[in-house]
């Protein structure tokens, strides 16, 4: 059975309906909205899939969906899914816009290594694909090079200051 969810409330209806049984919204208003706004939509959807799978689509389009950073921010900040949030920063590092670049400043900041780690990896795609990353993030990786609780991210965080022009002198 395939279910349609509510556009609006993401209620679940049924294939065949038109409405919402739920809010009684259109099912077949949105058709016509781009796909940038669709994924948005599906950040806030009910299964926990679905919201990372949008936020990795999001991330492969790449500059093209920088006007979802804000959104993704938003879902980013009051999700407690770490797989969400881990998708958010990749998804950040791919847009690489300055509003996504922040983003990523906050993800290396996260609770969870997972997210911390998603964050660095996406910086170090961000560094090779030449994009020149500010002082600010600098400092916060070598926080994270000095004393973070996961080995993992310690290491990452001195590979990719190995990186570093300024200290590398290159």
């Amino acid at each position: 059975m395939i279910v349609r969810y509510c556009p609006v409330c993401y209620g679940e209806n049924p294939e065949e309906a038109s409405t919402c049984r739920r809010c009684g919204a259109s099912l077949v208003a949105c058709s016509g909205e781009d796909y940038i706004s669709k994924l948005v939509w599906a950040l806030g959807h009910p299964e926990p899939e679905t919201r990372v799978r949008a936020a990795t689509l999001l991330g492969r389009l790449g500059a093209a969906a920088a006007p979802a950073v804000s959104a993704l921010r938003r879902t980013y900040e009051a999700s407690h899914d770490v797989h969400l949030r881990a998708a958010i920063a990749a998804a950040c590092g791919a847009i690489g816009s300055a509003d996504a670049l922040a983003l990523l400043v906050a993800a290396l900041q996260d609770d969870s290594y997972i997210v911390r780690m998603a964050a660095l990896e996406a910086l170090r795609a961000l560094l090779e694909r030449g994009k020149t990353l500010d002082g600010r993030v600098w400092a916060q990786v070598q926080l994270l090079a000095a004393g973070d609780s996961s080995a993992g991210v310690r290491e990452t965080a001195l590979a990719l200051l190995a990186s570093c022009p300024w200290l590398t002198g290159t």
